[in-house]
């Protein structure tokens, strides 16, 4: 293959994180007088991917993986894959490749290799194993022919996936540091490729790093997993990063002129996709119209009134935290309960509850586990809350059925000046009850600190538990309470 030196342009369209989102985000109206808007959807996604391929020549549609978990749809089962109506949908768009997320392997893994043979494009990953050490997906990387310029796009996963895992997913795959195999293959394929891209789904303080450390060979880094909406594309130690956000709300583009195996000139934009005037693909409306029937028939139905607004954090008591943890305690029958407030997807204006608004909030499908655990384990745990909270180091455990204060002394420790449970000061040598998912449980040493005992599946979704709390609720109030404050 011999490379012509001639300036090439290439338009490099992307998403990532879309999390099952097909249907459109309502973007209510702010002022009296305006009108609600619809943002997204693979409606709007395909009408405005269809006129950038009319009016540019050279066109390649990259996903950088999460395109399962969050909506019902990737609970329906399509030609034996659980989600294969998304596949479904990317293929009618006509995507030229994607790299797996971590939310692909959800289910199971076997599930990810049947929404991976419904793919009638290039699926890919270079740091990704199975645990007899074979490539997981069937190429690390894929190379494009477009309008006289070979592009190599190499896909990597996070190389801590197996912190976002179960347990029996985490056991059979294996994972190699992203920027080692990057380099080795780049060094590979750079003589016969004119541009390099790697499709990432690392986030995007690991795709910087990355590119501090990657050498001359990459060109582009188009990221995922940490949902960021790159306005003004980054550069970093010449390469160009972008990411587009999540949910299907927003389409990258990146026009380049490439000639002498560089970059030579770029123009980045993030495109909201608004629903406004678009017109709709006859063929996919109709495929877009039977899942949202019948989603709507199982989840339509209004279970609840919401008060006050659902505002979730990472970082702090959250409203809609006390109220899932406490239906995580209630049900269980447990004297605390917790839960990672990454499970935790989104936020709810007041108003009408659906059980599809639940559904987008929890869409794991997580189960109530019950366990148990020293009061000496619950105040380390507290400890370790108090330090996130303080030094914003990780995500927090939402709790119910515990209360406690905090403060920084002078040598930036934190300690806790009270602690309670039910009420009463946690007593060290106490065996108590716990409750929370069992994506918890599986990772214990993470979330937990220890390693709990007497561990008791409940089997019964905590979604589920939520819908059916709001339904005998039927007005939800909850509030931050003070559950965990700083003195």
């Amino acid at each position: 293959f011999t490379i012509d030196n001639s300036a090439k342009k290439i338009t490099i369209l992307h998403t990532n994180d879309i999390h099952g989102n097909f249907q459109p985000i309502i973007i209510k109206a702010k002022n009296p007088g305006e009108q609600e808007r619809k943002l997204g959807g693979i409606l709007a996604l395909d009408y405005y991917v269809s006129n950038i391929r009319k009016e540019t020549a050279n066109v390649l549609l990259l996903d950088a993986g999460d395109f399962m978990t969050g909506n019902p749809i990737c609970d329906i089962e399509y030609h034996g894959a659980i989600g294969g109506p998304m596949v479904r949908l990317l293929n009618k768009i006509g995507y030229d490749g994607l790299t797996p997320g971590n939310h692909e392997f959800d289910i199971s893994i076997q599930n990810v290799f049947n929404l991976i043979k419904l793919c009638q494009f290039p699926v890919f990953s270079a740091n990704l194993f199975n645990v007899d050490g074979t490539l997981f997906t069937s190429e690390p990387y894929h190379i494009y022919h477009k309008g006289g310029l070979a592009i190599g796009v190499i896909g990597v996963i996070v190389d801590d996936l197996p912190d976002y895992l179960n347990a029996p997913q985490r056991d059979e795959l294996l994972l190699k540091p992203a920027v080692s195999v990057i380099d080795s293959l780049a060094a590979v394929i750079d003589p016969e490729t004119d541009l390099i891209i790697i499709l990432s789904h690392s986030g995007l303080i690991n795709d910087k790093k990355m590119a501090e450390k990657l050498g001359p060979e990459v060109d582009i880094i188009i990221g995922g997993h940490s949902h960021t909406r790159v306005k003004k594309a980054i550069q970093e130690n010449g390469k160009i990063i972008v990411q587009a956000g999540d949910k299907c709300a927003n389409l990258g583009r990146l026009d380049l002129t490439v000639a002498n195996d560089k970059v030579q000139n770029f123009e980045y934009k993030l495109i909201p996709l608004w629903n406004d005037g678009i017109k709709q693909n006859p063929d996919l409306a109709k495929i877009f119209d039977y899942y949202d029937s019948e989603i709507d028939k199982e989840y339509g139905r209004v279970i609840g009134e919401l008060l006050k607004p659902w505002r979730r954090s990472h970082s702090q008591e959250s409203n809609i935290g006390n109220f899932i943890t406490d239906c995580i305690r209630d049900f269980s029958g447990a004297d605390f309960a917790v839960l990672n407030s990454g499970g935790i997807r989104s936020n709810l204006e007041a108003g009408a509850i659906k059980k599809l608004d639940i559904k987008n909030i929890l869409p794991f499908a997580n189960s109530i586990t019950k366990f148990q655990a020293s009061g000496k384990d619950i105040l380390a745990l507290i400890q370790v809350n108090a330090e996130a909270s303080a030094f914003h180091k990780h995500g927090i455990l939402q709790v119910s059925g515990l209360r406690y204060e905090w403060e920084k002394n002078k040598n930036n420790k934190i300690k806790i000046v009270k602690a309670l449970i039910n009420g009463k000061e946690i007593d060290e040598t106490r065996i108590y009850s716990g409750a929370t998912v069992d994506f918890v449980v599986f990772n214990a040493e993470k979330y937990l600190g220890f390693e709990p005992e007497q561990v008791n599946n409940l089997m019964m979704p905590l979604a589920d538990v939520v819908m059916k709390t709001i339904e005998q609720q039927k007005e939800i109030k909850s509030k931050v309470e003070g559950r965990m404050m700083k003195k």
